[in-house]
């Protein structure tokens, strides 16, 4: 998906964490983690320059990250 977003997600895959590098600093972030069937698993807004989320209680898979602000939306798998 083409984003205005300046964002950088890693590692992918991940382990214990995530890791959510937001360039366009002073923008506000919705950031939410879903898994395969839908489900919301976190939501939180961030206006960091990097965001750390703790994935250490999340079950082994693969889950969908999107991240958005006012214009624009990333979709991260």
């Amino acid at each position: 998906i083409t984003s205005d977003l300046d964002i950088s997600v890693f590692p992918n895959p991940f382990n214990t964490d995530i890791t959510i590098t937001n360039n366009d600093l002073n923008t506000l972030i919705d950031i939410e983690l879903f898994d395969l069937s839908g489900r919301l698993i976190m939501d939180f807004n961030s206006i960091k320059s990097q965001t750390v989320l703790n994935t250490n209680n999340l079950s082994k898979g693969a889950y969908l990250l999107r991240v958005r602000n006012q214009k624009s939306i990333l979709m991260h798998k």
